[in-house]
């Protein structure tokens, strides 16, 4: 999968500790999180269905089909971890200042969507 190599350094970052829920299924949504260290597991509907590590994000759909949409998933950190929330307006100055962030995201969402599909 693409990482997204441009939140390393970022002064937004803040660490969190193994078992932090960072978001919940159900939640309203208003940011994605990048996560520059550590692991995220992501549960939906109690069940385990994936994780992401440095150089990739969780919660892009919030900012994609835009925020107040219910979350999909409960995302918590596995270890210890260190991640930026980007909000909407973070999330516009990124797309106008690295197009090809645009473009990882794209790609991150697409395998996301084929790895479901094959469990359907």
């Amino acid at each position: 999968m693409e990482t997204i190599d441009i939140f390393k350094g970022s002064p937004d970052a803040r660490d969190i500790a193994a078992g932090t829920v960072v978001f919940t299924q159900g939640d309203e949504a208003d940011v994605m999180y990048a996560v520059v260290e550590g692991e995220l597991g992501i549960e939906v509907n109690g069940k385990p269905v994936g994780t992401v590590g440095p150089g990739q994000v969780v919660g892009e759909m919030a900012l994609i089909d835009r925020h107040g949409k219910p979350r999909t998933a409960t995302v918590s950190a596995t270890v210890d971890s260190r991640i930026v929330a980007v909000d909407e307006d973070e999330f516009l100055r990124l797309v106008h200042r690295v197009p090809f962030f645009a473009l990882q995201l794209l790609r991150i969402v697409s395998e996301r969507l084929r790895r479901t599909n094959e469990l359907l």
